[in-house]
């Protein structure tokens, strides 16, 4: 057999052998990405939030929340059908001639048809004022976020809900999408475990 039929019988993979690596740490870490995803869902699915639900217990720990922001907290109302009660942490940044003013909000509904009434209201209010950019965030809650640039200041928001919750994190000043979306991490992190 010649030289030349015995590289063409060689597997791509043998001809190719950088390419192999590269092409099997990429299936490696989509297996690992699906892994996370999947241990989401069985931590999402463990997880009730219904009407006996502690607001104060799931909102993100203020030892969680990085230094650099002020700190205050407080119940709030809502005038909606079948809320019970609201919970939110006023986070705010100030560096000399900007600053930042974040919300992280708990709304408590008796049933889940109205918390998903609720996160309706509030997701169409934006889709119908436009104006705004569809952010994606990984979260295995139903979510709507995005982001408005508004001058030289932006809003960036996220919205979401499971069983009879509603929770949004909001933030208004001089920010970038990744703060707001971090602190969103550390509240789903904190609400799965």
């Amino acid at each position: 057999m010649s030289k030349k039929n015995e590289k063409n019988e060689k597997s791509w993979f043998r001809r190719h052998p950088i390419l192999t690596v590269i092409l099997g740490l990429v299936i490696l870490g989509m297996i690992g990405s699906f892994l996370e995803k999947s241990e989401e869902v069985v931590k999402t699915n463990s997880l009730t939030l219904d009407s006996q639900t502690d607001l104060t217990q799931i909102i993100l720990p203020n030892d969680k929340i990085p230094t650099k922001y002020y700190l205050s907290e407080k119940e709030f109302e809502l005038n909606e059908t079948g809320f019970i009660t609201g919970y939110k942490k006023n986070l705010a940044e100030s560096d000399g001639f900007s600053g930042t003013a974040i919300t992280i909000a708990f709304s408590k509904f008796s049933e889940t048809s109205q918390s998903l009434n609720y996160y309706n209201k509030l997701t169409n209010e934006i889709k119908d004022a436009r104006g705004y950019e569809e952010k994606t965030v990984y979260s295995p809650f139903e979510c709507f976020a995005y982001k408005k640039e508004l001058g030289m200041n932006n809003q960036n928001e996220v919205i979401c809900y499971k069983d009879n919750i509603v929770f949004s994190i909001k933030g208004i000043g001089f920010m970038y999408w990744y703060d707001l979306e971090d602190l969103f991490d550390l509240q789903k992190e904190h609400l799965l475990n």
